[in-house]
Formats: structure tokens, sequence, C-alpha cells
């Protein structure tokens, strides 16, 4: 059975021991039924990862006594994926699976075709829920999540290598940049307008392929990480 995890935003390297948020002593007393000597893991979503034991469970306040620290390695070629926003709950089902997948950055764009607005709100929801896949899949990194922004405004403020999920695309093999950070655009189900394929081509943006089918934004979303993730880590 996995450790149980924790986020601690302000946990340093040389903390011996710390003392958890209301909220996150409530789940490890309520939900998770922990007590004083269980093992915990604690991570800040900046890369540090530390195993400790509860010292301390009163009122609500959790105290872990630490045992070991470790700063994980700095992503390698971190992604930003700029998305349409999907509808309801398929929102939170994609910012789970991005995240477990290690997702750098999340910007959500609005396209053309675009029919869910996004809003001040569903930011908050956004990074909580990326929150919350870090702890069940143990990844160190918390992704960052922006405000929404048009698509010419975030495109004209490029500085990476980019790719854009299109039927006219070739494999991740043939299209990714060499191994460094990037950014990939997957638009809503309608696909992307003449207007905004225009403006990739301009800009030097390059078509990924992902399958001959029409996915939802959520599927191309898991599908690209994970091709991502093996160019990077495989080749």
């Amino acid at each position: 059975m996995a450790t149980p995890t924790f986020f601690h935003t302000e946990l340093m390297a040389d903390d011996q021991q710390v003392c958890l948020s209301r909220n996150e002593s409530l789940h490890a007393l309520k939900s998770r039924r922990l007590k004083v000597g269980h093992s915990v893991r604690l991570i800040n979503g900046q890369g540090l990862l530390a195993n400790g034991h509860i010292i301390s469970a009163a009122r609500a306040e959790l105290e872990v006594a630490i045992d070991q620290v470790s700063q994980q390695e700095s992503q390698r070629a971190p992604l930003t994926i700029a998305v349409a926003i999907p509808k309801g709950d398929r929102q939170k089902t994609m910012i789970d699976m991005a995240t477990q997948l290690g997702v750098h950055r999340i910007v959500p764009i609005e396209y053309d075709y675009s029919v869910t607005k996004f809003t001040s709100s569903t930011t908050e929801k956004w990074q909580r829920t990326a929150l919350e896949a870090c702890k069940q899949s143990q990844n160190p990194w918390l992704p960052k999540v922006d405000s929404s922004q048009r698509l010419q405004e975030f495109v004209g403020s490029l500085q990476q290598p980019a790719m854009y999920c299109d039927a006219s695309g070739t494999s991740m093999l043939d299209c990714a940049p060499p191994k460094t950070a990037a950014t990939l655009f997957i638009g809503p189900e309608g696909g992307f307008s003449a207007a905004e394929i225009q403006l990739f081509e301009a800009k030097c943006v390059t078509p990924l392929w992902l399958g001959q089918y029409i996915l939802r934004t959520e599927t191309a979303v898991v599908s690209a990480l994970a091709q991502w993730a093996k160019y990077i880590h495989n080749g």
C-alpha cells in the first residue's frame, strides 16, 4: 500500500518537524484515519519530497517528524498544454490525468470553436484538482494553471518550440522538437478554424498526429502526454 501523501506548501529541505494545515490534517485524521506513529509522505509542489511519521494528532493539527528529505530532479523537457476547455466533469478528468502524466503547465485557451467559458473560479478548481492528483500519484511537481487566454495573444508570447494536434500532422518522433521545453496546442472537438491553422503555420508551430479518429479533448491530452513522456525518456 502506498504511503499516504500530503501537501505542505512551506516544506523546506532542513525541516525536522512540521505541522500540516487544518484541511490536510482533517483529511489525514478523518478520511485516512491515521494515528500517531503512522508513516506519511509530504510534498511541496516544487520537487521536494519528505518521508516522516506522525508524532502528534490533536485538535485537527497533525505534527509530523521528518525522517528523510530529497529534492527530486527537475522535469526533463517540461511540457505546457494550451488546451480547449471541456464541458462539465470532463474538466476534472482532464486535469487529474494530465497531472498524473507530469504536465508542467496548463493554459486554458479560448479557441474559435470553443463552447465552454473559463472563469476565475475555474482556475481555482483546476488547481485544486491538480493538487489532489499530485498527492494521489506522488508527483512532487504541481503544475501551474494559468488564467484563460486568447490564442493569438498566447501564440505571440511563445518562446519555445510548439506543436498542435491535427490530422494533417505526423507522429511525435517525426515532428517533436529537440528534447527541451515545449508547448502543445490541443483544440476543441470541433477542431481548429482555418484562421487558427494559418496562425500556427505563420509561427512555425508543427502539426502532431494523434490518430485517425476525432478524440475528446481530455483523451487527446492523455494521448499526447503519454507520447511525450515516451519520447523524452526513450526517444
